[in-house]
């Protein structure tokens, strides 16, 4: 209701606190239905906060606000109790009032309503719902963009903004002129011009941004989650090039992200898959070849990072194209391991087995998949197997 940035806190607002306390004390004190429990409902709903730092309300995911219902219901019932008292004694005095809280409430509606979405961005982000969250930071710029804190805002908005199919460039040009100085805009430029196609822009962006991390040292850290959500923007929008150069650049600032590893790996076999859609001749095989293995190098360095079951798996699939069937085995059987139900990885390895001939191995692994789920299909691999070992009995079961 108030038209007061909320990202601000000036001095007298302090003392204007302290007097709203004294004045509900007071109002306790008096014991004078309803504002003594009006009086009581707010001081309760506002007493938690006296254990929280400033810092931490101002770290909350999605800002403080929601978390303030007991209290607003508190002074809800305060204005209303005051209005009426006033309306008893003087009705056109009581009138002017409410016809001024309904007017300003009406003018700042949409203040409240930016607010209101950019704390529920806030909160989306930490969730990573990444496209619930462009909504609610562009439904918030939209509202009233002057209540928001922009610098803040634009560092969160575009971060995200990179990590979809949507065009992030637009806001940073606009953040960049409207804030020239502030280095978080100036390193995400710096990120997106270590993507180019032209590798002499590329090598001048990332020797800048080392030119910068010699004075923020949040530098190499904060580029390299840019990078890295740019790289995942282009594999959205399906251009893979981009992608690489932007995951290699990111591990060019920090080699120990594992997600960017993945990322990169599953590039590579977006790469190589759609080469392999074309008629290639021996040139095109080679460079299909060249980014498997680079997958295969990307996977494996992330798995030494972080064990993932599913990444076990996508790295067996990967060494049965390249016709490494034991290290395909063994990758699957590294799934198994962590994750015992992993049913495509089973079916991965039955398939190995029977392929081979090793009928025996072959049969428990079908017979742990039909455990885990009934399928016809399996039903009938496993009566290939049993028939193949030479159990024509159970092949007809």
């Amino acid at each position: 209701w108030l038209p007061l940035p909320i990202h601000h806190q000036a001095l007298w607002e302090l003392g204007l606190g302290l007097g709203v306390v004294a004045a509900l004390l007071y109002l306790l004190y008096r014991r004078q239905a309803p504002f003594d429990w009006a009086a009581l409902w707010v001081l309760v709903g506002l007493f938690p906060y006296l254990l929280l730092t400033a810092a931490t309300i101002d770290g909350l995911p999605a800002g403080p606000s929601r978390y303030l219902y007991v209290a607003s219901a508190g002074s809800s019932l305060l204005l209303a109790a005051a209005w009426q008292y006033l309306y008893r004694r003087q009705r056109y005095l009581g009138s002017a009032l409410l016809l001024a809280v309904v007017v300003s409430s009406c003018i700042n509606l949409r203040k409240v309503e930016a607010i209101s979405h950019y704390t529920s961005a806030r909160s989306y982000s930490a969730r990573l719902e990444v496209e619930a969250a462009l909504d609610q930071y562009e439904q918030a710029l939209s509202k009233a963009a002057d209540v928001l804190p922009l610098e803040e805002f634009y560092a969160r908005y575009i971060i995200m903004l990179m990590d979809s199919n949507r065009d992030f460039l637009p806001p940073l040009n606009a953040a960049r002129a409207h804030f020239p100085d502030n280095p978080h805009m100036q390193l995400y430029q710096l990120a997106e011009r270590a993507t180019a196609e032209d590798a002499a822009v590329r090598a001048l962006a990332m020797q800048q941004i080392e030119q910068q991390a010699q004075t923020l040292s949040y530098a190499h850290n904060l580029s390299a989650r840019a990078l890295h959500n740019m790289g995942s923007g282009f594999l959205k929008k399906g251009d893979e090039r981009r992608a690489t150069y932007a995951f290699e650049q990111a591990l060019v600032l920090d080699p120990q992200r594992a997600k960017t590893l993945k990322l990169l790996g599953l590039t590579h076999v977006r790469r190589a898959a759609k080469l392999a859609q074309e008629d290639a001749p021996e040139d095109l095989q080679k460079a299909i070849a060249e980014h498997l293995q680079k997958a295969l190098d990307a996977y494996e360095k992330s798995l030494y990072l972080h064990p993932d079951p599913d990444l076990f798996y996508s790295l067996g699939r990967i060494y049965e194209q390249v016709d490494q069937l034991d290290s395909a085995l063994d990758a699957y059987q590294a799934c198994l391991l962590r994750q015992p139900q992993h049913e495509r990885s089973l079916r991965q390895v039955a398939q190995i087995y029977q392929a081979r001939g090793q009928h025996p191995q072959a049969i428990a692994a079908w017979e742990s998949l039909l455990a885990l789920r009934e399928d016809p299909a399996v039903y009938f691999a496993l009566g290939n197997s049993y028939y193949r070992s030479g159990d024509a009995v159970r092949a007809a079961q």
